[in-house]
């Protein structure tokens, strides 16, 4: 096994899995959001990585359940039936998003506008960079909490 995963989610409460999910599950190339309400969602957010894990403690600060969050595991094959699928569980959602921590020019963004145009995705990301970080503590938390207020911004 080869993991790689910022050292943030190495003991992340929210990164478990029971043994039977291991012995017993399969990888999913997209992860619905279980704890979504199907008839209160107006937004869905598709988000990669340890972005994913700060959306939700988001959410759950701010009470926000108009939102689903769906986690894309795998971009190559892309798996648009199972994007198509659960987007279909959600009828009340008019707006898509992608949203990543890198700049827009970078990231899985490119590869999601060439490969998935079905839904009419907007990007949530940083600006565009000739870099993929700020260097700059002060600089990328504020960059994070622009991001944050774009997606719970209704």
């Amino acid at each position: 096994l080869i993991l790689f995963t910022p050292k943030s989610l190495l003991r992340h409460p929210a990164v478990v899995s029971e043994l039977t999910e291991l012995s017993e599950g399969e990888f999913q190339a997209v992860i619905d959001d279980v704890a979504a309400d199907s008839s209160k969602v107006e937004r869905m957010v598709f988000t990669t990585g340890k972005l994913f894990f700060e959306l939700k403690s988001q959410a759950r600060e701010r009470h926000e359940n108009r939102i689903a969050f769906v986690r894309v595991e795998q971009l190559y094959p892309f798996p648009e039936n199972d994007i198509l699928r659960i987007a279909n569980r959600y009828p009340k959602a008019s707006e898509y998003y992608w949203v990543q921590d890198e700049p827009g020019n970078m990231g899985a963004w490119p590869f999601m506008v060439l490969n998935f145009d079905k839904l009419k995705l907007r990007l949530v990301a940083r600006p565009v960079s000739a870099s993929p970080a700020i260097g700059l503590m002060e600089q990328h938390k504020k960059r994070e909490q622009k991001i944050m207020d774009q997606v719970f911004n209704f």
